[in-house]
């Protein structure tokens, strides 16, 4: 370990560099230029589970299919996710920040990010993810939007034997079931040697780089195609070249091609992470890659310094305020551990903020009942996903006592209490309007 440097105070330190975390630190960039922001990503994979799309409400709080068939089937997807907002809980993110903080966190994301599109406003689009899955989205990339399943077209779906991750057939059959117009599947090979193994990243990068190599596989995308208008690919197009992709198999195949998110590593995901990190870097926001907070200290209920690791060693890091955006128990923001008595015990891992859920066996210990942090059946209501901090209307954490636990501490995202993000498909919104409402907070008591 090297010795520790103490660096010169920070207006803002975000700790945590996912969509909360940037949203956050463009806000406050944009809205007062003269604050010094840092923002602390712990390692580049944070958007690698990230599908691309950006969802605010997708379900919403209708039980009676789920009931009918609580085994198989989950609530179906709602079209106006700002319509939905008023039957949240009062104290749901949403209802705090109110429907115009939503609808500004996601300006603010549209200047910031290019690409991107939306179909009938305040309206939720139905993209195909995945092996068939369906989700809704109030915003996609440009490379989804065509196979958005409202466009009554006939389909193929095309899948690379070097891409297991997606499976054409499986995916065709299923969304077959949902549509009227005609889904065929093709599967091919790559015009390309990868090594064994290779992930999509691979891929990604070998059409970045070879023209030739993009030119042979629309040709070869175009002798399967029958009469189809479109045609759904992997989403492995490129990561820097993806709209030349597009457009050189569009011009060959006479059809539109779009991509299908797919899981880690997500391309989509990297590509709007490249974007986000660019636009703090433009805006004067200082990112701090590899960095991950060991400690802190506290004096007269404020943080007054956290203890940092890089790849140069420990230092110091003292700012004004401090933002949590480090995401919930699948993004390690939040940690489930054995306790001593077989026991779950879920915590606050850098700032041992006070943790609260539904099913707690104890309100001063943080622990749950080895199975009470799930439910029997896949669709009911997960309570892991309600695991979080209780925050006030500023979004400060609070203590178990209810009281604000430092007062120069703000948290974003989906490390907060009460939101199943998955279920309800508000994870993307939650973080973009708790940042954008965090950041506007901070810019003006700058």
């Amino acid at each position: 370990m090297s010795q520790t440097e103490t660096q010169k105070p920070t207006d803002v330190t975000v700790v945590g560099a996912g969509l909360g975390g940037c949203l956050t630190a463009l806000t406050i960039a944009k809205q007062h230029p003269d604050a010094s922001v840092r923002v602390l990503s712990s390692h580049e994979g944070r958007f690698d589970a990230h599908s691309g799309l950006i969802n605010v409400l997708g379900y919403g709080h209708q039980e009676s299919d789920r009931k009918r068939h609580p085994e198989t089937l989950p609530a179906e997807p709602i079209q106006d996710p700002f319509a939905a907002v008023a039957s949240l809980p009062e104290t749901h993110p949403y209802r705090v920040a109110s429907a115009d903080g939503i609808r500004r966190a996601l300006a603010l994301f549209d200047e910031t990010v290019s690409g991107y599109c939306r179909g009938t406003p305040g309206r939720n689009g139905l993209a195909l993810v995945g092996n068939g899955r369906l989700a809704p989205a109030l915003r996609y990339p440009a490379t989804v939007q065509p196979g958005l399943i409202s466009r009554d077209e006939p389909t193929a779906l095309v899948g690379f034997e070097e891409v297991p991750q997606f499976d054409a057939e499986l995916a065709a059959a299923r969304l077959a079931e949902r549509v009227s117009y005609d889904v065929d599947a093709i599967t091919i090979e790559l015009p390309v040697v990868l090594a064994e193994g290779a992930t999509p990243i691979a891929v990604a990068r070998a059409l970045d780089d070879n023209e030739t190599l993009r030119q042979v596989l629309a040709d070869r995308i175009e002798e399967e195609l029958d009469a189809q208008s479109r045609v759904g690919l992997p989403a492995v197009l490129g990561l820097d070249e993806a709209p030349a992709i597009h457009r050189e198999i569009q011009e060959t195949c006479y059809a539109k091609p779009f991509e299908i998110p797919l899981g880690r590593p997500s391309i989509l995901g990297r590509r709007l992470q490249a974007q986000l990190f660019t636009a703090l870097t433009e805006a004067g926001v200082s990112v701090e890659r590899d960095c991950t907070v060991r400690g802190y200290t506290a004096e007269n209920g404020n943080i007054t310094e956290l203890t940092l690791r890089d790849e140069t060693g420990d230092r110091r890091d003292d700012a004004d305020a401090f933002v949590l955006a480090t995401g919930g128990i699948g993004a390690g923001g939040l940690q489930a551990t054995r306790g001593e008595q077989g026991q779950t015990v879920v915590a606050e891992p850098l700032f041992d903020c006070h943790v609260s859920g539904l099913d707690r066996e104890s309100d001063d210990s943080g622990q749950y009942s080895r199975l009470s942090l799930t439910s029997e059946r896949l669709f009911d209501s997960q309570p892991f996903e309600r695991v979080g901090l209780q925050t006030n209307e500023r979004f400060q954490p609070l203590a178990a006592d209810g009281t604000v636990q430092y007062q120069n501490l703000w948290a974003v995202g989906t490390c907060l209490a009460g939101l199943e993000p998955t279920r309800r498909g508000t994870q993307d919104g939650i973080e973009l309007t708790t940042g954008y409402a965090v950041g506007r907070q901070l810019a003006n008591q700058r």
